[in-house]
């Protein structure tokens, strides 16, 4: 009787133990995985930030190329403007040169094409 307690004993004793271990193991895992989650999410957030960057870059790009034909624009309006005034002052003075618009003044004014 007294063999029986004490291995009902160690049984329930083995039982406690093998939950905690399972418990502990269930953490582990739940640990591992939320670990590599965050680390996906990184990896993710920097190949997203890269492209952003990649984005700007070209978006800068493109506005420099914008100001550059905006500035040739300009400057071969100006050189048909002196060019009418040699040869048709008459003409210049009927189709007077259309006026920049105030909306348009501040981004492509002498200052952005300097």
């Amino acid at each position: 009787m007294i063999t029986a307690i004490i291995s009902g004993g160690f049984t329930a004793l083995a039982v406690v133990l093998k939950a905690k271990s399972t418990r502990k193991d269930r953490f582990s895992h739940a640990f591992n995985e939320l670990v590599q989650t965050l680390d996906d999410l990184e990896a993710h957030i920097n190949q997203q930030e890269q492209r952003i960057q990649e984005l700007q870059a070209k978006l800068k790009e493109y506005e420099r190329l914008d100001d550059e034909k905006t500035m040739y624009i300009r400057r071969v309006g100006h050189w048909f403007d002196k060019a009418c005034a040699i040869l048709d002052p008459e003409w210049l003075a009927a189709n007077p040169k259309p006026k920049l618009p105030e909306s348009l003044r501040n981004t492509i004014g002498k200052d952005k094409l300097s």
